[in-house]
């Protein structure tokens, strides 16, 4: 399978797209201008992959550089005059970040993690779901989620995958909502985006889960539901304002916004629900005190300062500062960014949908949930196979090369998704164990075509 998810970011040349995304509406001539000075490095190149990662700009890596080598920054645990330099610097992107998302310290904390995957991480080895009483809640995740949340199920006892049906129809009104008297904590965890096919998921849905509308579909009876939002696809290209919902749990990667840095990502961690996240292990600078010879110490009250084990990567994180700069220097706005990917999106899915062979046959089939009417619903991925007049596939390995060779930047596979990648392939857990035992693995480079009742799946 093929993931289009266009960039930003724009060259100098205006092309049939552009014109029918309304470019020179989007962005005044000045903009224009500073774009296409601070991305050179793209001319000529067809850059189709900023659901993986954005473009950074030029100007921004100058400024990082710059910033770098005039100031002296130390390790922050130190406390010399240096340290208290990165110490600061760093609690004004903290608030930065916070600010950018529409909330504040009293509310919300950053912890600042390697990625989406180590904030899902820590959630799965900290969030206590038991209770005085005995009962334990569960660990519910929606059918469409990533790989890393899957690898959260290995630190519950009792979990669930819901399908997109059933959280549709659980989640979607008010009616099934249903207070619980055990008094234990269940998780629900769901991506705000689809990194998969890019459909937005209902951010109603939070305040809902924690009314207790997934009791009943769950046939349980537990009081205290918490939601953990998957927001890295959203964010890219999405405001996420957390003034009006109000997750739990925020999991994301600064570098699908800026670019850069990479290996750097945070959860935000609703101020209120940090209660329920117990933590075991701890390392230096997140301890008041801790003794060798006796099993003792106690941990930090502030929140970020309790999880965050060691010395955060402090020269990453002060690059962030450049990458909110580089949003206001060329005055975009997250509602502009999102208007103008999803009009590319909608201008490639339509016209992926019109292409035929010359005996009437499709070129592609998409896999999506929605027409890419409305950016509310639908975000700037589309995701397709290629097919032969004949009907078969063409193989996403053939389709890549072939892409290379044009200087378009495309992304295969399942993306890390194989819960929509089953949904959309209409693929068994017999079939995806079949392809295992082919040796049809994650990020192998095999190209395999498995034929079935006479037709072919292409994964």
């Amino acid at each position: 399978m093929l993931d289009i998810s266009h960039s930003n970011k724009t060259t100098q040349k205006t092309t049939k797209m552009d014109e029918f995304c309304n470019y020179r509406e989007i962005y005044s001539p000045e903009q224009r201008k500073l774009i296409s000075i601070e991305f050179q490095r793209v001319e000529g190149q067809h850059y189709l992959e900023h659901a993986g990662a954005t473009l950074y700009s030029e100007k921004q890596l100058q400024e990082i550089a710059r910033q770098l080598c005039n100031n002296l920054y130390a390790n922050p645990h130190a406390r010399n005059l240096s340290s208290k330099l990165t110490e600061d610097a760093v609690d004004i992107v903290r608030y930065e970040i916070l600010t950018h998302f529409k909330t504040n310290p009293q509310e919300y904390s950053v912890i600042f993690t390697s990625g989406t995957t180590a904030a899902l991480k820590l959630i799965a080895e900290s969030f206590s779901y038991g209770s005085d009483c005995g009962t334990n809640g569960r660990f519910v995740y929606l059918q469409d989620n990533h790989t890393s949340v899957l690898g959260m199920r290995a630190y519950a006892k009792a979990m669930k995958c819901i399908t997109f049906d059933d959280a549709f129809n659980a989640l979607s009104c008010d009616t099934g909502s249903r207070e619980g008297k055990d008094d234990c904590n269940s998780l629900f965890v769901f991506p705000a985006q689809s990194n998969f096919s890019g459909v937005k998921y209902p951010v109603a849905w939070i305040e809902r889960v924690k009314r207790g509308a997934l009791n009943r579909l769950l046939e349980q009876d537990c009081r205290n539901w918490f939601v953990a939002l998957d927001a890295s696809s959203y964010v890219a290209t999405n405001e996420l304002d957390l003034s009006t919902v109000k997750p739990d749990f925020v999991t994301l990667s600064f570098y699908k916004i800026f670019g850069y840095p990479t290996g750097l990502g945070a959860l935000l961690v609703r101020n209120s629900s940090c209660h329920v996240l117990k933590k075991r292990y701890f390392g230096g600078g997140t301890v008041l005190m801790a003794q060798t010879l006796e099993n003792t110490a106690v941990l930090r009250d502030v929140v970020h300062e309790r999880f965050e084990d060691g010395t955060v990567p402090f020269l990453s994180i002060l690059a962030l500062k450049e990458g909110f700069n580089t949003i206001k220097r060329l005055n975009l706005t997250f509602d502009l960014i999102s208007k103008h990917t999803f009009s590319l999106a909608q201008y490639v899915y339509r016209n992926l949908l019109c292409l035929h062979h010359a005996n009437g046959r499709p070129v592609v089939v998409l896999y999506h949930d929605t027409t890419f009417e409305n950016l509310c619903d639908q975000g700037a991925i589309v995701n397709f196979n290629v097919l032969r007049d004949d009907g078969e596939h063409v193989g996403y390995a053939e389709v890549l090369h072939f892409a290379n060779l044009y200087g378009i930047h495309l992304r295969t596979g399942c993306f890390c998704n194989p819960g929509a990648c089953q949904y959309f392939l209409k693929l068994s857990p017999e079939d995806v164990k079949r392809h295992f035992n082919v040796s049809l693995v994650c990020y192998n480079s095999v190209l395999l075509i498995v034929k079935k009742l006479g037709w072919s799946r292409v994964w």
